[in-house]
């Protein structure tokens, strides 16, 4: 059985119309729905003190009963000492007092095809609400692109410590698997990582400039050290193929004289 169909339903074949209930297999058969239920979107609005409209958006199958719980519900939390951990969106306009709940649109279908238009309503309008139905994860980073880099700035702030903490622990424990991923990484995309890196460079020319003047001034004793270091380890004299006796730390930068250029390796059968 491809098919398992558990509402009520009419089945036109040859014909004859038969009423089928509880659940039924149907093969070749045209169905049509009876549980369909008419949902109505409906808006709250009402104004602020310089006359701005302000819009809640919703939907319903019961649009008296809807409006009354809307009601009920803002009384029991104004009751409650208004806590901000109870505040729906919409009690933002029926605090104003002088507020309306009006029928927009009508759509029959199933309950997620009414919060799908209730969405369109809430995404195409200014509106209090909070929570847009059927919206997409990505739709939301969209909509709230600005809030969520702040907060994240915020937070990265206040976690600075404990964030740099669990990287540091995060990249000992993966250690190996990082370095295999960014090798491999880079020799994929070497050649753009090239490209970007010199496009960065010559972008934020001025700045790099600045900042390794700053770093340098900042850290000249660690610097020299550094170079004292090196030179220690690669003072060696070594004879390189052109004949020259030089510094070891200096082999790169002799091969690039004019001396070791013209320098011709002897051919063997000379």
């Amino acid at each position: 059985m491809d098919d398992v169909y558990f509402f009520e339903a009419y089945i036109l074949y040859k014909e004859i119309i038969y009423i089928v209930k509880d659940y039924i297999y149907i093969e070749g058969c045209e169905i049509i729905l009876l549980n369909m239920k008419k949902y109505d979107i409906y808006l709250i609005w009402s104004k602020d003190c310089d006359g701005n409209i302000l819009r809640y958006y919703g939907s319903t199958c019961n649009f008296t009963k809807r409006k009354s719980n809307h009601k009920l519900e803002y009384e029991k939390w104004v009751k409650a000492g208004r806590p901000n951990n109870k505040k729906y969106s919409s009690f933002i306009i029926l605090d104003k007092g002088d507020w309306k709940m009006e029928k927009i649109d009508q759509i029959e279908g199933e309950r997620w095809e009414a919060r799908k238009l209730e969405g369109e309503y809430q995404k195409n309008n200014e509106c209090v609400n909070v929570k847009i139905e059927c919206r997409t994860k990505k739709e939301y980073q969209l909509a709230n692109k600005d809030d969520i880099t702040e907060y994240q700035k915020d937070y990265y702030k206040l976690n600075k410590d404990k964030i740099l903490e669990q990287v540091k622990e995060y990249r000992l424990a993966h250690k190996g698997e990082i370095c295999k991923y960014q090798k491999e990484y880079y020799n994929l995309n070497k050649e753009v990582l090239a490209e970007k890196n010199k496009d960065y460079n010559l972008a934020h020319k001025e700045g790099i400039a600045k900042y390794q003047k700053e770093y340098r001034l900042a850290n000249k004793n660690i610097i020299s050290e550094k170079r004292k270091q090196f030179y220690n380890l690669n003072k060696e004299k070594i004879t390189c193929e052109c004949g020259a006796l030089i510094a070891k730390h200096s082999l790169s930068k002799h091969r690039k004289t004019k001396k070791h250029i013209n320098y011709k390796i002897p051919d063997n059968n000379d």
